[in-house]
């Protein structure tokens, strides 16, 4: 953790990869958390708040599909019980498909995401002062279809994290959504709005699925000086 965080731990809440990738960077993290890999409307976060990952990547829930914007040619895996992507977790073949390993890699993959619910939970319960970062508004899986935005999106979160911890001592840093209105908006809930990366920001185009950092930093530099 940077030194001048006043945070003990920062855990992403998605939507995508980007937010795990940024906090990794500015905060110089390394420990991973259930949310930080996959693709996550914010009412699969509530749910798997709510259930404590109740029965999550059960195998009967598990469903490869096409990937979103790939015209049917790219395939991922989504827990439908949640509604959430797991699109690095299985392995795939040069078309960018989902392998015939697929069965024999279920095992691996349940193990796996036990584990990272599990420090997600333990974060839940502990005395250490968070921030959650979430990036993006609701959206239905597969095919990732936008809800209308709403102000609800984030105080909804926000309340999620109540309800699963009412005396957490937490920030939750939510980004690019409606800000609700002022006088309804907690004080630890805070709204933000991060831009694309900028042309030429990542060298190679593959990896703008990293955000940008300059956007990025500029949200976090003000939210730590606010809270120091």
């Amino acid at each position: 953790m940077r030194p001048d965080s006043p945070y003990d731990l920062v855990i992403s809440l998605g939507g995508r990869c980007d937010v795990s990738f940024q906090i990794r960077q500015y905060f110089d993290l390394e420990r991973t958390y259930f949310f930080d890999w996959l693709i996550t409307p914010i009412s699969s976060v509530l749910a798997l708040l709510k259930s404590d990952f109740a029965d999550v990547c059960l195998r009967e829930n598990l469903k490869i599909v096409p990937a979103a914007g790939s015209g049917g040619t790219a395939q991922t895996v989504i827990d439908v019980k949640y509604g959430f992507a797991l699109h690095h977790e299985f392995t795939r073949t040069p078309e960018n498909r989902i392998s015939d390993a697929f069965e024999a890699e279920i095992e691996n993959v349940q193990a796996k995401m036990r584990v990272l619910a599990g420090r997600v939970l333990e974060a839940l319960d502990s005395r250490q002062r968070i921030l959650f970062v979430r990036r993006g508004g609701d959206f239905t899986m597969p095919g990732e279809i936008q809800h209308t935005p709403d102000p609800a999106f984030a105080t909804s979160l926000h309340a999620g994290l109540k309800d699963r911890a009412p005396t957490l001592n937490f920030d939750l840093l939510a980004m690019n959504m409606p800000a609700p209105p002022e006088e309804d908006r907690p004080k630890t809930l805070i709204m933000g709005q991060v831009h694309p990366p900028l042309q030429g920001e990542w060298p190679d185009p593959t990896l703008n699925w990293r955000g940008s950092t300059k956007s990025y930093t500029a949200h976090f530099d003000r939210l730590l000086a606010a809270r120091a």
